[in-house]
């Protein structure tokens, strides 16, 4: 799969809910909790349906939690990366 002509090898799948059973990557994002909380605040606002800013932070707190990132205490989002060939029929020869 190519983008822009640059080959891409991964596509990755964010968490939202439910929670992913299993996942690759871990991306620490204590540092921007406040910034995303407000961006979710903005969103929620225009949305049909009222999506809770603390409700989706809260699943951030908890891979935090499980993840360990910075001792327990912080937040983390995780991902999990899928092989540009799996959107495809057969994979590459």
């Amino acid at each position: 799969m190519f983008l822009h002509g640059h080959r891409i090898e991964y596509l990755y799948e964010y968490e939202v809910w439910p929670p992913m059973q299993s996942f690759t990557d871990v991306v620490d994002i204590t540092d921007y909790v406040e910034l995303k909380r407000r961006a979710l605040e903005v969103y929620a606002k225009g949305s049909q349906r009222y999506l809770r800013p603390d409700a989706l932070l809260a699943l951030n707190r908890y891979r935090g939690f499980w993840t360990d990132t910075r001792g327990y205490d912080g937040y983390a989002e995780v991902f999990n990366a899928v092989p540009a060939w799996a959107l495809r029929k057969e994979p590459p020869v």
